[in-house]
């Protein structure tokens, strides 16, 4: 645990920084960063961006699954301690 709350402290940022690292090293995993980064744009939201969306079924169908699959979690968080202790009770436990 002590070793998760000091780490972030201790490690480099980025490359240039690592004392350990050859130069070599250094330029191979400044490259590496920074074709992995690529480049990325975003469209901007305007009102019929939103009406696709909202028009969309499969985005409705995965609302409505994440919606049955966090009532169901929580009504078992919530609930399973009261069953338990009425089935306790029932059974004379």
């Amino acid at each position: 645990m002590a070793i998760a709350l000091v780490s972030p402290f201790l490690l480099p940022k980025l490359p240039q920084s690592a004392k350990w690292l050859n130069p070599e090293e250094r330029a191979y995993l400044q490259h590496r960063i920074t074709a992995e980064q690529g480049h990325f744009e975003t469209d901007r939201v305007t009102m019929r961006s939103i009406t696709q969306t909202l028009s969309n079924w499969p985005f409705w169908l995965h609302a409505l699954m994440y919606c049955f699959n966090t009532s169901t979690a929580y009504a078992n968080a919530f609930f399973i301690p009261t069953i338990l202790t009425v089935s306790c009770l029932q059974q004379g436990g």
